[in-house]
């Protein structure tokens, strides 16, 4: 009965050892995602931006301004010289990326975009064609 007493003994004192050593791990874990969205809500991607779009004809330069509507929805306007005023559709922000879309001559244009502070890197989808985006907010 004493070695029973034993064996329980060493295995209880094994799962309190493994739970305090997995407790701060579990805890470390969770308070690294909550940075990470604090780190998102905290950032704003909202300004004026002077982008730049690399075409097989060559790149397309010109300012796209994020806003938010009295809603807090993103509303975003893209000058073109090419195509005039785009207003992007189905806006989503998650996890410092923004996709969006808009309809152009009839075509679905897709646009995804990762931020990084005051710069922005990403792709316009456009049928067949991939073209990368990248951005400067202004000051």
């Amino acid at each position: 009965m004493k070695r029973l007493t034993t064996t329980t003994k060493a295995l209880l004192m094994a799962a309190l050892f493994l739970a305090a050593v997995a407790f701060p791990t579990q805890q470390s874990i969770s308070q690294t995602a909550d940075i990470e969205v604090v780190k998102q809500d905290k950032y704003s991607p909202v300004g004026v931006w002077t982008y730049k779009v690399s075409t097989p004809d060559g790149d397309l330069e010109d300012e796209m301004t994020i806003s938010k509507n009295d809603e807090g929805a993103f509303e975003v306007s893209i000058e073109s010289d090419v195509y005039g005023t785009l207003e992007l559709e189905d806006i989503t922000f998650e996890k410092m990326v923004m996709e969006a879309s808009v309809d152009l001559n009839g075509d679905s244009v897709a646009f995804e975009f990762e931020f990084d502070g005051d710069s922005m890197e990403g792709m316009v989808y456009a049928g067949e064609d991939e073209l990368s985006i990248t951005a400067e907010r202004k000051k």
